[in-house]
Parts: C-alpha cells; sequence; structure tokens
C-alpha cells in the first residue's frame, strides 16, 4: 500500500514534468519523460505487492502462552505485539481481510533442528503399549539457584503424579538453560528426562524442542494418545483415562481455546499448550512431515511465534484435524489459603468430570505460595499425598 501512494505520487510529478518539458523543450522528450514516469508507476506497484511467506503469520500471546488474552487493540502497535514469519513459499500468508494465516505450498527443506539428547537422557527402558505418553514443557529454571521456586514445586508435584498411572508414561523436555540431570533431582531413573543441549531453551516456550520429543517419543514407543502439557496443570489420571475412552481413533486435536479468542470462531485455529490432547496418527503424521515443520523453527523464534501456534497451524490448518474445545479443565485462581472454597470446587470438578487443573494465582506477590498450596491439596486429595512439595 505504500508503495503505491509513493508511485503514485511519483507518477503525478514525472507526469507534470513531462508535459512541461513537452512545451519547454520539444515533443520527443516529453513523450521519453512520460514513459519513464510509467515506468516508475509500474515497479513502484510491483515493489508494493505483499509478499507471501511459506509459514504463517501470527500474533504471539502475552508471556503466560498458556492461556492467552491478548488486547486485539495491541495489534500493530509495534513491539511484541505483532511479529510476521518469513519463510518463503507459494501461495502462504495472511488473509488481508480477516487476519488469518495460510499455509504454503512449497517449504525451504533448509532449516533442521539439533535434535541430539544429552548423554544421559532419554535412556529407553523396557518397550512397553502405553495408552497414553504425557510430554511436560518442564523449562526454564534452575532447581539449584531457587530450591523453594515455583518451578521446583511444581517439578515434585510430578514426580509424584507420574508414577500414579502405569499405562500413562510421563515425559519432561527440556533444552539448554544451564540444568543438567545431576540437576533435575531424580534417582537415576533418566528415562522420563528428554534434553537437547543444542536447542536454546526459552519461555514462552517454542515449537523445536516440541518436535524433537514427539519424535523421540514416536519413534520408541508405543502409544495410543500424546497429551502436551505444562508444569502448572494438574491431572486426575483416572479421570483422563475415562475421557480417552470417548475420544476417536483420528484425527484428535483437542484443549483450552480455541484460540487467538479475538478471532470469530470460524477462524481460530489453535488449542492451549497447557492441555492439548492428540492421538498417535496425529503425532506420527507430523512426524512424517516434521521437515515442513523444522522449516519454521527458525522463524518461529526470531519472530517470537509459540509451540502451540505452530502446531496448531499443521494439526488444524494443514491436516485439517477439527478444533475440540476440552471440557475437562477447571482454572483455579485464589488469592489466599481458602481451605473451603478450594475443597468446594474441588467437589464441583469431580462432579462435572473435570480431568484437569490450571494453577494459576493472579496474585503476583503471592502466586508461588498461592499455587503450590493448592497443589499441595490436589495431591492429597486425588493421590493421598502427605509429603512436601516446596
Amino acid at each position: 500500500r505504500h508503495g503505491f501512494g509513493i508511485s503514485r505520487w511519483l507518477l503525478f510529478i514525472v507526469v507534470d514534468m513531462a508535459f512541461g518539458c513537452g512545451f519547454c523543450f520539444g515533443e520527443s522528450k516529453g513523450r521519453f519523460l512520460l514513459a519513464s514516469a510509467l515506468a516508475v508507476f509500474i515497479l513502484g506497484c510491483l515493489s508494493s505487492r505483499p509478499r507471501h511467506f511459506g509459514t504463517i503469520v501470527i500474533v504471539p500471546e502475552q508471556l503466560d502462552q498458556q492461556h492467552p488474552r491478548q488486547d486485539p487493540k495491541l495489534i500493530g502497535s509495534g513491539g511484541d505485539a505483532v511479529s510476521i514469519g518469513s519463510l518463503e513459499g507459494e501461495g502462504a500468508g495472511v488473509d488481508e481481510v480477516d487476519g488469518t494465516p495460510r499455509v504454503a505450498k512449497t517449504f525451504d527443506l533448509s532449516v533442521i533442528p539439533q535434535c541430539e539428547l544429552a548423554k544421559g537422557s532419554g535412556v529407553l527402558g523396557k518397550k512397553r503399549k502405553y495408552r497414553a505418553v504425557m510430554l511436560v514443557l518442564a523449562s526454564v529454571n534452575d532447581p539449584k539457584a531457587h530450591p523453594k521456586s515455583l518451578y521446583n514445586g511444581f517439578k515434585k508435584a510430578w514426580d509424584v503424579v507420574r508414577l500414579q498411572e502405569a499405562s500413562i508414561k510421563v515425559f519432561f523436555v527440556y533444552g539448554t538453560t544451564g540444568i543438567f540431570l545431576k540437576d533435575l533431582g531424580d534417582t537415576g531413573d533418566s528415562e522420563h528426562n528428554l534434553v537437547y543441549p543444542k536447542l536454546r531453551d526459552s519461555y514462552p516456550v517454542y515449537v523445536d524442542k516440541v518436535v524433537c520429543a514427539m519424535k523421540h517419543i514416536d519413534d520408541n514407543y508405543d502409544y495410543d494418545f500424546f497429551i502436551k502439557s505444562n508444569l502448572s496443570t494438574f491431572w486426575d489420571l483416572k479421570a483422563l483415562l475415562r475421557h480417552l475412552k470417548e475420544l476417536a481413533n483420528k484425527a484428535v486435536y483437542e484443549g483450552d481455546g480455541p484460540l487467538p479468542p479475538w478471532l470469530e470462531p470460524s477462524k481460530r485455529y489453535y488449542v492451549s499448550g497447557v492441555d492439548t490432547i492428540m492421538n498417535r496418527y496425529m503425532v506420527t503424521a507430523l512426524v512424517k512431515e516434521a521437515d515442513k515443520v523444522r522449516n519454521f523453527t527458525r522463524e518461529m523464534r526470531k519472530t517470537r511465534k509459540l509451540e502451540d501456534q505452530a502446531i496448531g497451524m499443521f494439526m488444524h490448518v494443514e491436516l485439517g484435524a477439527p478444533l475440540k474445545k476440552s471440557m475437562g479443565i477447571q482454572f483455579v485462581d485464589f488469592h489466599r489459603k481458602d481451605e473451603k472454597g478450594l475443597a468446594e470446587l474441588i467437589q464441583v470438578a469431580k462432579g462435572s468430570n473435570k480431568t484437569h487443573y490450571r494453577v494459576k494465582s493472579t496474585s503476583r506477590e503471592k502466586r508461588a505460595e498461592i499455587d503450590l498450596w493448592v497443589t499441595h491439596r490436589l495431591l492429597r486429595e486425588y493421590y493421598g499425598f502427605n509429603g512436601t512439595i516446596g
């Protein structure tokens, strides 16, 4: 649009000069300048055509990627509010009317993430069939530097949860943040820790390490469903197993959403990363097409696109899986330790067959204290845990 405007004004100026020169210096020079003006106008219009890119154009969420609630008024205001991907491909880009993403037909296959596991992580145990595998995005913190941190408490809670159901296998995925296996507080069982030292860890989380972990799991384990979650989501595994019986065999893509919330429902294209459920068919399809996903990992990092958006682009836009809203999530936002209020909330959640809780207090000053208190009570209620987590 800007190029067209500039070219239009140049055209007016040079045409005016052409007629003036034709009057002053003769008709031949006037015709030459008129032709020059037309050339400038055409080149300006060509340069102003929107470039189409081979992945997507996505507005990233606020730093809490897992529960996005960004104000649409921020879009286009500069800074981190709007970002544009830049992998070239024919036919991709963004719809100029409603801003929804389009997927390219061709991809540059030169970008490959480094999926090499750290020595001692991802050690394969005895292969067996699992009803579900869960991938927990466990970055970014150093438990030694923050022994009483929210991160460390959530991780201890997950170490309790992951041992409760033999038919569910839990993995934690890390990039390189100064976290080493000896710092993770494990007791020699490193099969469930997937550490990728060549992938820069970050928060928000980007898609490359998720794809690497998915490939490792799909190559080495037999399972029916894949669940992507985060440390602050607490799962009732028995309720989850009951819910999985209700899901289809193909094209399962379920989670909180659909997102982003500021688009009309028909234009939304991904679900939250706190509770994404896919069946193996979808994961295997992504791994087989991993080159396509790998192509935009570089741009996802550069422009701060998030992993749940990228997965949605593949699952929903590329593969056509319908977006299924999770009915099993229970949001927990306490500002104080209200035993009665939490007990009532748990009973309501159980009565409505909730499978998981999103534990996140909006009280910034007391979030660590309140959220770990909530998580401890959930551990006690669902798994009879009486120890400490923080």
